[in-house]
């Protein structure tokens, strides 16, 4: 291991060089810009590829056709050009092509405004296109946690033969922190082999793949996959063991959330978090579980409330819960800290 300074974007790439993904497609557009442009020297260092894509649709085409074939491969792009890129997710997810594609939110409404926000909460965990489908959606909150949880994307991935969106901060991806990282990386060529792929059919019997599913047994199966999903449920609690009042938070959002959780405890305030890490599967018995046993839930996101309608879902008494959002254009978190700050001023 050793300790680099670098940024989101650079963790996201480092995570997945380690984890033996040699092949990176991607268009550039605003902050993905910087994942390009480390993606463009650091996948030949280590005998990888780079592709610089016309738009967001060859990516994911170009990341089909790598992907079937048994390698590891990423993809990136900001939420507007992640929706670009959604009319090849039926294809990845009825066809069970491993993946992981990052997702750098835009600004309000996912537009090319680039202030920190948290609008493609919807996009990533209900899917902005037709089919039954689901992704992994995990939720970093510090750069570290970007690199490790690429590995984790990678190792998901593979074990459910699913893709898995990295939901990323659009100030994480810019903001520079100290990140652990491995020196020897993973070898392609020491996975176990994956007997699905399309290698050629020397020897074997030819694999094949559709996406129209005309059999029972398939729907049923995507059924039973998507359970087995629902055990990977990662989250953080932080003071909750006796917490009285719980903040709901994901991404950097919950950072903020921490800071303002330590301050209310020295006031004497029993609060804590809840940071779900994975998005879907939502971490829904656990909270639960807490739901019952604390006076108030306050939700916080850098939106108008689109994880809130998730939680609401979950928590029983609905009276226990309130939000605090951000909807000033170019607010940056500002309104977030100031609403928190209210609350210690009380």
């Amino acid at each position: 291991m050793k300790k680099v300074f670098i940024n989101g974007s650079k963790a996201l790439i480092e995570g997945s060089v380690y984890s033996g993904c040699r092949y990176y497609y991607g268009s550039p557009r605003a902050i993905n810009r910087h994942i390009l442009h480390y993606s463009s020297y650091r996948f030949p260092e280590v005998n990888g590829f780079f592709t610089q894509t016309e738009s967001e649709r060859s990516a994911i085409g170009m990341l089909i056709g790598s992907a079937i074939s048994g390698a590891r491969v990423l993809t990136s792009s900001t939420t507007d050009g992640i929706a670009a890129m959604e009319e090849g997710f039926p294809y990845l997810c009825g066809m069970e092509i491993p993946c992981v594609i990052a997702n750098i939110m835009s600004g309000k409404m996912g537009f090319k405004n680039f202030e920190p926000t948290q609008s493609g909460y919807g996009q990533a965990v209900r899917g902005g296109t037709s089919g039954d489908y689901r992704f992994i959606v995990l939720a970093p909150s510090s750069v570290q946690d970007v690199y490790n949880l690429t590995i984790k994307a990678f190792e998901l991935a593979d074990k459910y033969k699913n893709p898995v969106m990295i939901l990323m901060d659009s100030a994480l991806a810019q903001n520079y922190q100290n990140t652990e990282i491995n020196t020897e990386l993973l070898s392609p060529e020491n996975f176990k082999k994956k007997e699905w792929t399309l290698t050629g059919a020397e020897n074997r019997d030819p694999n094949k793949y559709k996406l129209y599913h005309d059999a029972d047994y398939k729907l049923k199966k995507f059924a039973e996959k998507f359970k087995d999903i629902d055990n990977e449920v990662i989250l953080e609690e932080f003071m909750t063991e006796d917490a009285e009042h719980i903040y709901i938070a994901f991404g950097m959002v919950a950072e903020i959330v921490r800071e303002n959780v330590i301050k209310q405890r020295e006031k004497g305030i029993k609060a804590g978090l809840f940071r779900p890490i994975t998005l879907s599967p939502f971490p829904k018995e656990k909270l639960l579980e807490i739901s019952k046993r604390v006076d108030k839930i306050t939700v916080v996101e850098s939106n108008t409330g689109l994880m809130l309608y998730d939680v609401l879902n979950i928590v029983e008494d609905k009276k226990k819960v309130s939000f605090i959002g951000d909807t000033y254009l170019s607010s940056g978190f500002r309104e977030i800290s100031l609403e928190l700050e209210k609350g210690l001023m009380v």
